[in-house]
């Protein structure tokens, strides 16, 4: 931004919100939205967007909802973040706007609670990532993948560990990996999910009440959807 408070080029959600009759309609009753130049509809006085994140089309179309709801997903994430990092940071990347899909690895993972540590410490990795090596050793191979495996399945589900239980919960996995010399395995490992809500039970009273909250919030475009891939190696 420059001296006078403008942007340099025009701002990347104003040129996504479409021509729908409810986004034009909220568009003339606040004309200045018209202006894709400009910071919180040239007032920062009394409006703010600290994290450029805000979803356009929702705060325009219903503004006190959407508001109450980013809110209120901003404060469940800040309680969760000492006990539930993962789920915390998964959370607070969908109140952005369109958020982009994210790939995870060793390096970045402290930005979302650690959760490739987390996954190599779970019972339901380990057992599955042990029975691909047992399965390529007894089939004599000496560098293996999943497709080569029709009895391992091609899902995981985590259950023993409350964060990825509400962060990841089932995902799409794959595994690829190498016998080294000294008989040990060199294995990486690539896990696909998309962060989305849908109604559900999950025997879980807590979690299904968030989970359903959710997925109200989610349809009015307080929370979005997106999805991620995490590289494991090891």
């Amino acid at each position: 931004m420059g001296d006078y408070g403008r942007f340099m080029s025009q701002d990347a959600v104003f040129l996504n919100l479409g021509t729908s009759k409810k986004v034009l309609n909220a568009i003339l009753v606040t004309p200045q939205k018209l202006n894709s130049y400009s910071y919180t509809e040239n007032n920062p006085l009394t409006l703010v967007d600290p994290t450029g994140g805000s979803s356009l089309i929702a705060w325009i179309i219903n503004p006190v909802a959407t508001a109450s709801q980013v809110a209120f997903w901003r404060a469940g994430a800040a309680y969760l973040s000492s006990s539930r990092p993962a789920s915390a940071a998964l959370m607070n990347h969908s109140l952005g706007i369109n958020p982009r899909g994210l790939s995870i690895n060793a390096n970045n993972q402290g930005k979302y609670g650690n959760i490739v540590d987390q996954i190599k410490g779970s019972s339901e990795y380990q057992g599955m990532k042990d029975r691909f090596i047992q399965s390529a050793e007894s089939k004599g191979l000496t560098s293996a993948n999943s497709s080569m495996m029709n009895d391992l399945g091609t899902s995981i589900e985590f259950n023993s560990n409350p964060d990825l239980f509400s962060s990841i919960h089932k995902a799409d996995i794959s595994f690829q990996g190498s016998r080294n010399s000294d008989g040990s395995w060199s294995v990486s490992t690539y896990i696909h999910d998309t962060y989305n809500f849908e109604p559900g039970s999950y025997n879980n009273a807590p979690f299904d009440t968030a989970n359903n909250v959710a997925v109200v919030s989610q349809a009015a475009g307080a929370v979005s959807s997106y999805s991620f891939d995490i590289q494991l190696k090891e």
